[in-house]
């Protein structure tokens, strides 16, 4: 039998809370279209019982049929743009955060520093979610999305 790894690919995810499925202002553009879409059409983010009281449970429907996303899940925008529910321990075992290139934040900060807008370099970190750039009052000067990547490359030891 042959073995066979899985190529490193990066994917974006959600992660499902009670307080975002009221508020849906930090949902993704792609998850805000499968909300919108058509009732039990593929790609389709839905409420399972359109009468329950909320927050309530949610399904994503899929080729292979509904899947239950409840509380705490994560959705996962697969390479194709297929969603798909994943349980937290399962993301947490197979998903680490991408990194984001270093050119990205040295273009950020010189963006920001020639705009007149950041005078000292503050990276706040809340991964797997977002990097901000910040000025020396704190105030946000830009707000990096992170994705996360699956299974990585593995390094040699040196």
């Amino acid at each position: 039998m042959s073995e066979y790894r899985k190529k490193p690919v990066v994917i974006e995810a959600f992660q499902m809370t009670a307080e975002r499925r009221m508020d849906n202002s930090e949902w993704p553009v792609w998850l805000g279209e499968a909300w919108n879409g058509e009732r039990d059409a593929e790609g389709t983010l839905q409420r399972v019982d359109i009468n329950a009281a909320l927050p309530d449970t949610l399904e994503i429907v899929t080729l292979k049929g509904k899947h239950l996303v409840t509380c705490g899940d994560y959705i996962i925008r697969g390479v194709k743009g297929e969603l798909y529910p994943c349980k937290p321990d399962i993301f947490a075992a197979t998903y680490e955060p991408a990194a984001l290139p270093a050119a990205d934040l040295e273009r950020a900060w010189k963006m920001g520093r020639d705009a007149g807008a950041v005078t000292a370099f503050n990276a706040i970190s809340d991964f797997p979610l977002r990097t901000m750039l910040t000025n020396t009052d704190n105030a946000t000067v830009l707000e990096l999305r992170i994705r996360a990547i699956a299974h990585p490359p593995i390094w040699p030891n040196v």
